[in-house]
């Protein structure tokens, strides 16, 4: 063979019929059908051993059998098979005792496959180059034909890898539900229980799964959906709209306090459901937790705001609020909520124009909450635009017709225009919420001052004080009220002290107390509870007002003169202020001066009888008698019972030569004047002695002060 052959590879070609030398018939060796197989010794091990000499006719197998080990026979398929193919029975193997049939039927049962009853037949002898088995065990230890197995492991390595698989399985099972568990109570899984929808409708579709529930954090508790009004002094201004004349009629023209309850709980609100219109923005365009987590800090602020001892410390927290606001609008815009109570922070600031921005913004968003109408009706009232603040509460009952707020404010402002009606807003306040202390008090209030029906407003103020309110104190200082327009002064003074004692910031009890003094007479005690009360409302022309009319009856002229002009500067339109400057200007003997405030009453009130008196009386003193007659006879018209108005008729008619009509009036005047006026008796003798009547005594000024 040539070298390129060996490159090249052995060729062997072998030809049909040849025998290849050095090679024989394996099958050759196999025994003849139905011979009986030589004499063999089994060892425990499976080995077997030919028995040399022996006649195969005669055969019989040696079995060595190793004393058994003491544990429990198992019954295996593989120790059954393995007893069959040997040929043994239970009671030398060892194993339970089943009998041979018993032993045939579970063989038969075996999956194995059935051992043949030539498997006993002489094993033949391995090819002679094989010193080992392909499973490397000598050749002289071989093992039965099922040598994958032993008695010791049952089931065999198959039967393991089953086991295995099966456990395997389980584990994984357990895993995967353990798994789906958790992501479903977590809803983390588009079948999660979805959570429920505030107004009870499903929420549109916007292709993203629902952001999880915000945390709620522990909030103080409130009564829900009530409105919260900023601060007190917005309350005491809106009070004070109408100004009340505290000097002789202390409630007759009193405004009524609108509701402004006290916000003591931060409401958590829940995300908001993407509406049809579009107006807010889909859930997953922000921070859900983030935007709930700004809106409790920023209530939060707001409730220490509204608890601060200081103006400074009140502004500080609110300014506070606003920035946690402005980070929560700046993640959610159309935020109704934070809107609204943006508003509020400015409100109680006292920025009215951005608190009605904000307020009237928030509107615009939900068409079903009046919170911000009610806020805004009552900054229109603070500006004295009640126009306005009635049309304010009017948009608030078309979001929420039954809201107890908005029918509590719009019927204050009924309560003088349309009393009836402001009679049936509060009832329907009431019938929303049978407790609720707002509209309950302004009824009894409105029942007690214009409806004449104090001995139920007096029911209902009492129970209202016996009862822990925010409205007790006021309802103290409301009975007080109550007892000074009936002249029970003592009373009055007794209910306005413990309204101080229950509240000593109520401020209006401290001026209806200085009110009390100077209807008794005790204008010392009641120049000292004003000058209380203007130390904290220096711009009160109400307290400015009674505090000139206590000075000038003490004829503490001057002092009297300047606090009638600081009232005056806070409020030029009410005609009783007037009207006692110009007698305060009488007192000074400033005629000139007097004439022209009596004139600016009567263009604010042209049925000021009392005005029309005093006017009438200077200007028959200036020698004007036509013009002081025609002014007497309406003063007359419009309050006939004042007896001195008929005393200074008779007295203008005698300067104008009518005797006749003058001794006419005269006699009008004896009859109605009090008995024991000083007077009577000088027109007594002036009507029998003298047909003249040229001696009368003059007419007092209507409020009854010294020349």
């Amino acid at each position: 063979m040539s070298e390129s052959q060996r490159d090249q590879g052995l060729e062997v070609i072998v030809e049909p019929g040849v025998v290849p030398k050095g090679t024989f018939d394996l099958r050759s060796l196999d025994a003849s059908p139905g011979a009986v197989p030589p004499r063999r010794r089994v060892e425990p091990d499976g080995r077997v051993f030919a028995l040399a000499g022996m006649n195969p006719d005669s055969a019989a197998t040696t079995i060595v059998v190793r004393t058994p080990v003491a544990t429990p026979a198992v019954e295996t398929p593989s120790a059954v098979a393995n007893q069959e193919a040997l040929n043994l029975d239970a009671s030398e193997t060892g194993a339970i005792d089943i009998g041979k049939d018993k032993l045939a039927a579970a063989g038969r049962r075996s999956p194995r496959r059935p051992i043949r009853e030539n498997a006993e037949s002489v094993i033949p002898p391995r090819p002679a180059s094989a010193d080992k088995g392909s499973s490397r065990v000598p050749a002289g230890a071989l093992l039965p034909e099922d040598d994958h197995e032993t008695a010791q492991i049952s089931g065999g390595f198959a039967s393991g890898l089953v086991t295995l698989f099966k456990v395997t399985l389980v584990l994984s099972a357990f895993t995967l539900l353990s798994i789906c568990t958790y992501l479903y109570w977590n809803d983390l899984l588009p079948w999660s229980p979805q959570p429920a929808v505030a107004n009870g409708k499903k929420p549109l579709d916007t292709g993203t799964p629902p952001p999880p529930k915000p945390i709620e954090k522990p909030t103080l508790e409130i009564k829900p959906e009530v409105a919260s009004v900023p601060t007190e002094s917005v309350a005491s201004v809106a009070t004070t709209s109408t100004p009340e004349v505290a000097k002789r009629d202390p409630i007759g023209e009193k405004e009524f306090p609108p509701v402004t309850p006290e916000a003591v709980k931060p409401e958590v609100k829940k995300p908001e459901a993407p509406s049809a219109e579009g107006a807010v923005e889909q859930e997953a365009d922000y921070d859900v937790h983030r935007v709930e987590q700004l809106r409790a800090e920023a209530v939060n602020l707001y409730l220490q705001g509204r608890a601060a001892k200081t103006p400074a410390e009140a502004a500080k927290k609110f300014d506070e609020s606003l920035r946690k606001l402005e980070e929560l609008l700046a993640l959610k815009p159309k935020d109704s909520d934070a809107l609204f109570r943006k508003g509020n922070n400015l409100h109680a600031k006292g920025e009215f124009a951005e608190a009605a921005k904000a307020y009237q913004a928030a509107a615009a968003l939900s068409s079903s909450d009046a919170r911000p109408w009610n806020n805004l009706g009552l900054i229109r009232e603070a500006q004295r635009d009640y126009r306005a603040a009635r049309a304010a509460y009017e948009k608030g009952l078309t979001c929420d017709s039954r809201n107890a707020d908005v029918l509590t404010n719009l019927g204050r402002l009924e309560i003088n225009s349309d009393p009836k009606a402001a009679l049936v807003h509060f009832d329907k306040a009431i019938e929303r919420d049978e407790r609720y202390v707002y509209p309950r008090y302004n009824r009894a209030v409105l029942l007690a001052l214009k409806l004449n029906r104090a001995d139920e407003a007096k029911k209902e103020l009492e129970k209202i004080a016996g009862e822990e309110s925010p409205l007790r104190a006021d309802s103290l200082q409301m009975l007080g009220d109550v007892a000074l327009s009936t002249g029970q002064i003592s009373e009055a003074e007794g209910f306005y002290q413990r309204a101080l004692a229950a509240n000593p910031e109520l401020d209006g009890a401290r001026l209806s107390l200085g009110v009390a003094f100077y209807t008794r007479g005790d204008n010392e005690k009641a120049e000292k509870e004003l000058n209380l009360y203007l130390k904290k409302h220096p711009k009160s022309s109400e307290g400015w007002h009674t505090l000139g009319a206590a000075l000038a009856r003490l004829v503490r002229l001057k002092e009297a003169k300047s606090a009638y002009e600081r009232a005056l500067a806070e409020d030029d339109k009410d005609a009783e202020l007037h009207y006692d400057y110009a007698l305060c200007a009488e007192r000074f003997g400033n005629f000139n001066f007097a004439i022209p405030e009596y004139e600016r009453v009567l263009k604010i009130d042209a049925k000021h009888w009392k005005a029309l008196s005093n006017l009438a009386r200077l200007y028959h003193v200036a020698g004007r008698d036509t013009t002081a007659l025609d002014l007497v006879d309406k003063s007359i018209a419009i309050q006939p019972g004042w007896a001195n108005s008929h005393l200074l008729r008779g007295n203008v008619l005698v300067a104008l030569g009518r005797k006749a009509e003058a001794r006419a009036a005269l006699e009008q005047f004896l009859k109605m004047a009090t008995p024991g006026d000083k007077k009577i008796d000088d027109v007594r003798k002036a009507l029998e002695t003298s047909s003249e009547l040229v001696s009368l005594p003059d007419a007092p000024r209507p409020d009854g002060a010294p020349k």
